[in-house]
């Protein structure tokens, strides 16, 4: 078993690499080893050596998480400032939580709402300041 820690920014990929594997997953404070990706893999690989497509198939939708969260991360970093610090942290906060808990199908869509959020803060920002 596994234990993410959910401080760590790419916990939303990591969680969605774990479910595609099926790989078990410890309760937070519960026994197990932190998730580590190379461990991860050859865990699987012991299990399920035969299994290629279904590893290849993870990895791929692995890297495009970390590549949504990437691009949110530097959206908000352009509109963070000390005022909506907070403000910023929950909405990639949600984002995470999104992209953990939805289907791939839907990354686009949701990645593009918080995309928006973010917009609507750095608008809302520059037009407190003029």
């Amino acid at each position: 078993m596994f234990i993410l820690d959910r401080r760590h920014t790419n916990w939303p990929a990591q969680h969605r690499l774990c479910q595609e594997l099926d790989i078990p997953l410890a309760s937070q404070g519960g026994e197990g080893d932190s998730f580590e990706l190379k461990r991860v893999l050859l865990h699987f690989l012991k299990r399920r050596s035969f299994e290629w497509r279904l590893l290849v198939r993870a990895m791929e939708d692995y890297v495009r998480c970390l590549t949504y969260l990437a691009d949110l991360r530097g959206k908000a970093e352009r509109v963070r400032c000390f005022e909506n610090e907070g403000l910023i942290d929950s909405i990639l906060s949600q984002a995470s939580e999104s992209l953990s808990r939805e289907a791939l199908e839907n990354w686009t869509e949701i990645c593009s709402l918080f995309s928006q959020k973010l917009a609507h803060v750095g608008y809302y920002r520059q037009f407190t300041k003029d």
